[in-house]
């Protein structure tokens, strides 16, 4: 036996055992996977009938000239297609659907010419013929190398134009495919040993490890198809023209036991919410997203689709139980039809994204996707591509807004506020991109670029030579669950030249990540570094008086949500009144945000807080316009203000605050309306 028919057996078991694995682990049809497939399999028929065809060539006098040929014509239109489709399969997996008609006759037309040469052979001998036991070229073989002389650097252009679609990793399989490819060449061409059909499943292995493993398409721990499975499926299913839904699936009620009883549970939770939705709907069509939330693919009529919502409503509820605990849960369901508003994959996923967040904050169970929601999940993807945009070119600017301390009237302090103006969406309210941050990470890196660009500006304004003490800088409760934070920032401070003192550093309570270790340890380095916190929106969203107990804050800011509402209610004042009380008397400093009347700060100067922040004040400013305001009001209205406000700060403050309340309920919405015009 030759050397090179032991290359051609392991080539042809090698090739077996790879398209067993595949097509065992393989979930989900798509065009690149089918196309993948196809070719593996004609990979295992060539290398198949090389065998028998060199068996056959030992002993060509005992066969048919017509058997010798019909081998040999198998041999080389499984070889040559195999190739062709691995070049169909590289157009698929880069471009998706979006390969252009030229670029699919191209494929098309290289297949077509492999098995009309091929056929046409055994009467023209263009390609081959078999003379005296050995397989001679044809006059016109040397189309066949010039056919992949024309795939190859296509292909490789392809991956170069699409590089950033891939990993590093898999930039560095694809070379070496590349390099595999012509050295072979090259080495067949000098010795003539026959490698080639080895060396070709050696590359299929690497195309599935590095571009086509099923792995990549499960939810690493709980095995269930996941969101890049979900988006494959919709691409092939759209593609195809096939009518269906797509149900997702939120289960309120889920983060808050995974928060309790820990990841372990959390995925046992999520495998057996799977295990359910996939004894209803198949293993191929439920996808595990991501944040508790599932999407499933609903075929048939309207009927049929309505049937399995309404098993969706009837069994979903309270259907986990992980470590002998039965879990309260209860599902929430959105519905896209396709086709329908969604006319592409990306709207489809991007369209269940956004209804499953509006059902889960709303008070319906079911919610159809709509045009308008359509239009602001677009939005909402807009603002996300500004948000990458302004990451990678640092275009975030920052605004401050001052705060004024009503024990002098000094505008000592401020809060740096970030801002984002994209060429395309204008002004975007921080109260849309930060959020959208936060999901996708973006906001780590953000964060140190606000918190790089307030050390510069407190450098190039010499802003203690302006009368201000510290600035107040937020954090978002994603940057703290990131480990080795604190010691980021405090090198940032340090590269800087500045000191904790410099900082006030605002944490908002979330409710979903406060308590993992990497929260604590960060807040924990911080605090021993000399860094003061402010607990920050206090009275709104999870900032509960649990939270005011056991975080390590300095300063505490009430939020608007509980001033605007006492301006106008007896009841909300007695809150608000009795909120500041409680703050005073653990030892913390007390701020006001959005004050903006002087009913407003009369009522709080009476009650005793300690800063004011809103419009009364300023609006945020632009570091140009920051600097005016502070060289604007300088000691001497300092003093005014210290004089004016000390009245009310003294005496009885029982009598002052009920006065002042009074007032201010009798005149509130006047004054409101004035605001509300002024800020317009």
């Amino acid at each position: 036996m030759s050397g090179g028919l032991y290359f051609e057996i392991a080539a042809l078991i090698l090739s077996v055992v790879l398209f067993g694995v595949y097509t065992t682990r393989r979930s989900i049809f798509t065009a690149d996977g089918v196309f993948y497939a196809i070719a593996v399999g004609l990979n295992i028929v060539a290398s198949a009938a090389s065998i028998v065809a060199s068996g056959l060539l030992a002993h060509y006098t005992a066969y048919p000239l017509a058997g010798l040929y019909a081998v040999q014509m198998t041999f080389t239109i499984t070889s040559d297609l195999s190739n062709v489709m691995l070049f169909a399969f590289t157009l698929s997996y880069l471009k998706g659907f979006d390969i252009t008609v030229g670029e699919v006759a191209l494929w098309r037309a290289c297949a077509l010419f492999v098995v009309a040469m091929v056929l046409a052979t055994p009467f023209t001998h263009w390609i081959f013929y078999i003379q005296d036991g050995e397989v001679l070229r044809g006059s016109l073989y040397w189309m066949f190398p010039a056919l992949y002389a024309v795939m190859l650097p296509f292909e490789i252009y392809l991956f170069v134009k699409h590089r950033e679609r891939i990993t590093v990793w898999q930039r560095g399989a694809v070379c070496v495919c590349i390099v595999m490819s012509a050295a072979v060449a090259a080495f067949q061409a000098i010795t003539g040993f026959k490698v080639e059909d080895f060396v070709s499943t050696v590359i299929y292995v690497i195309v599935y490890a590095a571009l086509t493993d099923p792995s990549a398409y499960f939810h690493n721990r709980t095995m269930c198809l996941n969101r890049i499975a979900f988006r494959k499926s919709l691409e092939y299913l759209m593609h195809l023209g096939l009518r269906f839904r797509v149900q997702g699936i939120v289960f309120v009620g889920l983060d808050q036991a995974i928060d309790r009883l820990g990841l372990r549970t959390g995925d046992m939770l999520i495998e057996s919410l799977a295990t359910t939705l996939q004894g209803r709907f198949g293993r191929r069509r439920v996808f595990y997203l991501d944040n508790m939330r599932f999407a499933v693919i609903v075929f048939g009529n309207e009927r049929r689709r309505q049937d399995a919502l309404e098993w969706g409503l009837a069994h979903l509820d309270n259907a986990c139980i992980a470590d002998d605990v039965d879990f309260a849960l209860e599902a929430s369901f959105c519905t896209v039809d396709v086709p329908g508003v969604a006319k592409r994959p990306e709207e489809v996923v991007r369209i269940v994204d956004y209804t499953l967040a509006e059902v889960n904050a709303g008070v319906d169970r079911v919610l159809p996707a709509s045009a308008e929601a359509q239009q602001r999940a677009s939005r909402e993807e807009a603002i996300s591509r500004a948000v990458r945009t302004a990451v990678a070119n640092r275009d975030f600017k920052v605004y401050y807004q001052p705060i004024y301390r009503v024990a002098d009237g000094a505008f000592a302090t401020s809060e740096a506020l970030v801002r984002l103006i994209d060429a395309d969406l204008g002004f975007i309210s921080p109260e849309e991109f930060v959020p959208l941050a936060e999901r996708e990470g973006s906001v780590v890196a953000m964060g140190m670029q606000i918190f790089e660009q307030v050390c510069e500006f407190w450098n190039r304004e010499n802003l203690p030579g302006l009368g201000v003490s510290y600035v107040e800088v937020n954090l978002s409760i994603v940057q703290c669950m990131q480990c080795g934070f604190a010691a980021d920032l405090m090198q940032t401070a340090a590269r800087f030249g500045r000191v904790p003192s410099d900082f006030n550093l605002e944490i908002t309570e979330t409710g979903e990540g406060s308590n993992q270790p990497a929260v604590r340890e960060n807040v924990d380095t911080l605090i021993k570094a000399g860094y003061a916190l402010s607990l920050d929106d206090f009275g709104s969203g999870y900032s509960t008086m649990s939270y005011l107990l056991k975080f390590p804050a300095n300063l505490v800011k009430i939020d608007k949500g509980l001033l605007w509402p006492a301006m106008e209610d007896a009841q909300a004042m007695q809150v608000l009144l009795h909120t500041i009380a409680l703050i005073k008397s653990l030892g913390k400093h007390c701020l006001v945000e959005g004050v903006e009347t002087q009913e407003m700060a009369d009522v709080l100067i009476a009650a005793g807080v300690d800063y004011m922040q809103g419009y009364l004040y300023s609006k945020p400013l632009p570091e140009a316009d920051y600097v005016a305001f502070l060289r604007e009001h300088g000691a001497a209205d300092a003093a005014d203000a210290a004089d004016a406000a000390a009245p009310s700060a003294a005496g009885a403050a029982s009598a002052a605050v009920t006065g002042v309340v009074g007032s201010a309920l009798a005149g509130m919405p006047s004054a409101r309306a004035e605001t509300e015009v002024a800020r317009g």
